[in-house]
Order: C-alpha cells, then structure tokens, then sequence
C-alpha cells in the first residue's frame, strides 16, 4: 500500500483485512491505524463502490419475493444482485458482508 500524501510504502498482508481484502481494488483506500509507527491494524472501508464485469440473465419468477441474481466484480468476487444490474454497471457493495447496497451514481 501506499500512503496518498506521503507516499510512503506500508506493506499489509491481505489477510489482516479479513475476507473484506476480495473487494480490494487498484488504487482503493484501506485505513491504517498506527502507533509510533507501528501499525496496529488495517481495515477496509464499510462500503465500496465496484464494476459489474459480469452478470447472469435474469430469470423472471412467480415468486413475490426479492429475487437477486449472481454477478462477478471488478475484483472477482461474486456478489448477489437485483435484477436491473447489468455488466458494465457501478454497483456500491457492503464489504463486511458481501452485500449489495445501491446501483452507484453515474459520473
């Protein structure tokens, strides 16, 4: 990692960010905390904000249910989404549980 003013390296095993690091994206943000120096933890982010790259075919139910349907993201990990998420779209996605939050602004 990398600090985005000082731009100093912090090297962080993926696995002090717990099963969160799936959603972990080239240049993403992670907080550090740090004491003298020493870092004392790394956390994701709660929410982040991912490209579908792909998404199964939404198969209409009878069911008055919420139905969702599985979709992979930039990262590769696969996500439940509802059924208007294409590929290609900005989804927001909660990184402690792996769920779907909201479609994410369009720039």
């Amino acid at each position: 990692m990398m600090h985005p003013e000082t731009f100093e390296q912090i090297e962080i095993p993926l696995s002090d960010l717990g099963p969160a690091s799936r959603f972990l994206v080239e240049g993403g943000r992670i907080r550090v905390l740090s004491h003298e120096g020493e870092r004392v933890s790394a956390s994701m982010p709660e929410e982040v904000e991912l490209e579908i790259k792909e998404a199964a075919p939404h198969v209409k139910g009878e069911s008055k249910d919420a139905q969702f349907k599985s979709a992979t993201t930039e990262t590769g990990a696969s996500v439940k989404v509802p059924p208007f998420v294409v590929a290609g779209d900005r989804v927001v996605v909660a990184t402690g549980t792996g769920e779907f939050v909201r479609r994410a602004a369009k720039a």
